[in-house]
């Protein structure tokens, strides 16, 4: 099982909707939990990003959106060598 790694803002994003719109946020752990047993499960894998010609990116951005009160929120996602890492939580702006 791989380990999730998330970004220091995509985790305080986090925090502040467990405060704020706990629905969403329980919504978002569940698929957090989701990317952590399985990557390839289409829940996660809702939409993919190219990340252009970054050295730093290797392979797709994948991502998913999670409805929130009156923000939809989206969850991007890389796997990397040591385990997925959570690069982006916030407004969904796609």
């Amino acid at each position: 099982m791989p380990r999730v790694f998330i970004y220091a803002v995509a985790d305080e994003r986090l925090t502040d909707l467990h405060k704020n719109e706990r629905v969403a946020a329980e919504r978002i752990e569940a698929l957090l939990d989701v990317l952590e047993e399985d990557p390839g499960d289409p829940r996660v894998r809702r939409r993919s990003v190219r990340a252009g010609a970054s050295q730093q990116v290797q392979g797709p951005v994948w991502g998913f959106t999670v409805r929130g009160r009156d923000t939809d929120y989206l969850v991007l996602w890389l796997a990397a060598s040591d385990g997925i890492e959570v690069r982006y939580l916030g407004a969904d702006v796609f």
